[in-house]
């Protein structure tokens, strides 16, 4: 992972973010590679790795270029403190994202070499939804049995304004990004309770160990990775594609693209899918992370073009949020009842139900229910994760 060791950082890496790589007790019943979202790192997944490595498997988290740096933390007062993340090393085009991605497919093209008769299975949330995304397009046909998608970037997130209906506009707004500086300054960042839980002495020591604070430089490079992942999966689907979400696309790309073929978008090739290849998308209602809208149109061609069953879809309840599965990042008094299988009808928590997932094939449940929230999954199937009454 040569891509990661370098950091000009006077602070360094953060320890609980470095990369790993962890092998279950026992034979390995093949590899499963989690990859993280922006501003996250490896130790995202410190909840469902456990689980993982106990069903038997290899589990590889990469850290993404430019993340798991430590905060510089200074006292200023009594009872406060000044937090400041070394962000110089994020990347500020889309060609870093590109690269890491091309590193992570070499892996794990290696390890599928090496055991060919292991399974493998590739996951990522949010921008790591993209990453997986990329890699499974760019990828060997035939590397992965199983795709799980959390909340994936497909694109700028709605809540920018910048899911527009012309093509052209998304290419032109991660372009101008840098100007806004001299609108409102180059940071960016998740507020103060990010900030708050780095404090010495805050009960959640650091959260999972991301980082707050980021630049506008920063972000174009996000936004020019997820529009060349959608890019690649219009060029070979459609060109006008379904994931774009503008009025003009949605009329024009979706019939083009259900006549197309998803297994095209995925591997750029006409043969046929591995005939046990499932994948599983998941989202939040109201998630004001991501385009929800690109997600749905994605899952409306997995529908129509996966094979019958190979497909899942559901959406989690708004109050879950963008990260649901980590509640040392979230303030103490957040109700996660989704991560206790006592609190859940059914009696799994929503964790157990993703490694259901990985390890069996088995999709997220639902029930009938639909969304009625969230516009752009207005009638989409909600996931039967409830709250036990």
């Amino acid at each position: 992972m040569s891509t990661l060791t370098a950091t000009q950082s006077p602070d360094g890496f953060n320890p609980i973010c470095q990369p790993f790589i962890s092998s279950p007790s026992g034979i390995s019943r093949g590899l499963v590679v989690l990859n993280h979202g922006y501003t996250a790192c490896p130790n995202y997944w410190y909840l469902l790795t456990p689980q993982l490595l106990a069903e038997g498997w290899t589990v590889m988290a990469p850290l993404m270029p430019g993340h798991g740096r430590n905060p510089n933390i200074q006292q200023n007062g009594s009872k406060s403190y000044v937090v400041k993340d070394y962000y110089e090393d994020l990347p500020e085009r889309k060609e870093d994202y590109m690269k890491f991605s091309d590193e992570i497919i070499e892996i794990s093209e290696e390890y599928k070499a090496a055991n060919p008769n292991k399974e493998m299975v590739l996951a990522g949330c949010s921008l790591g939804g993209g990453v997986s995304a990329y890699m499974a397009m760019h990828g060997e046909r035939g590397t992965w049995n199983r795709i799980l998608l959390l909340n994936p970037f497909l694109g700028p997130p709605t809540a920018l304004g910048a899911d527009f209906g012309l093509s052209l506009l998304r290419d032109v707004l991660p372009a101008i990004l840098p100007a806004f500086e001299a609108l409102r300054g180059d940071m960016m960042g998740w507020g103060k309770d990010c900030d708050h839980r780095r404090w010495p002495g805050d009960w959640r020591k650091g959260g999972h160990g991301g980082i707050c604070q980021f630049t506008l430089k920063n972000f174009r490079g996000v936004l020019e990775f997820g529009n060349e992942v959608e890019g690649e999966a219009r060029a070979r689907a459609a060109k006008d594609g379904v994931f774009t979400g503008g009025i003009i696309d949605r009329s024009v790309g979706v019939g083009r693209w259900l006549t197309g073929g998803v297994w095209d978008f995925v591997s750029g090739t006409s043969k046929p899918p591995p005939s046990d290849l499932k994948v599983q998308m998941l989202t939040t209602s109201n998630d004001d992370a991501i385009s929800n809208e690109r997600v749905h149109f994605a899952v409306a061609a997995l529908k129509e073009n996966v094979k019958d069953g190979n497909s899942g879809f559901c959406v989690m309840d708004a109050e879950m949020s963008h990260t649901w599965i980590t509640p040392i990042d979230k303030p103490a008094e957040m109700d996660h009842w989704w991560l206790d299988a006592n609190r859940v009808q059914g009696g799994k928590d929503a964790l157990e139900m993703l490694t259901d997932f990985v390890s069996k094939g088995i999709f997220v449940p639902t029930s009938g229910a639909t969304v009625q929230d969230d516009n752009a999954l207005e009638g989409d199937s909600r996931c039967d994760v409830r709250k036990k009454r």
